[in-house]
């Protein structure tokens, strides 16, 4: 079952992926500078003279079901859900070519603030450091009165 799993989760991936790939592939460009910090989808689009609508609404589509579909558990809710948040800002920034110094900060926070969370979210989780947490800042239990 867990190969099934891993073998069709990797398997859908790697087909959306390929069809935005080739979607992209396809476009003529006529313009040579990316503003972002890195180069993405929507940056590529932007170089081209064509009509892209179909790449941005199959773009903005697999955005939306493949991260939707991976919050899976509560504990990558949380990391997802940043990630989401910052994801979701960074998509409707590239509609608003006025601001690119906007775009150019939410694209470096799309990679700073998830993965500067990951040890906060998981490591609190540990019974051993929030033990350790408690004992430092004296936290104490308030026992219910019956």
């Amino acid at each position: 079952m867990v190969i099934k799993l891993t073998v069709s989760a990797w398997g859908v991936a790697f087909v959306l992926v390929a069809i935005l790939l080739g979607m992209t592939i396809r476009l003529n460009r006529c313009r040579t500078l990316i503003t972002n910090p890195y180069c993405d989808n929507p940056s590529i689009f932007k170089l081209s003279c064509e009509n892209v609508y179909a790449n941005n609404v199959y773009g903005l589509t697999f955005t939306v079901v493949l991260l939707t579909a991976s919050i899976g558990s509560p504990h990558l809710f949380q990391n997802h859900s940043s990630m989401f948040d910052h994801g979701f800002v960074l998509i409707i920034l590239h509609r608003f070519p006025q601001y690119p110094e906007y775009r150019k900060t939410g694209a470096i926070m799309f990679h700073i603030v998830p993965g500067s969370l990951n040890p906060l979210i998981y490591g609190l989780q540990s019974k051993e450091i929030h033990k350790c947490l408690s004992n430092i800042f004296h936290f104490k239990r308030v026992k219910p009165s019956i």
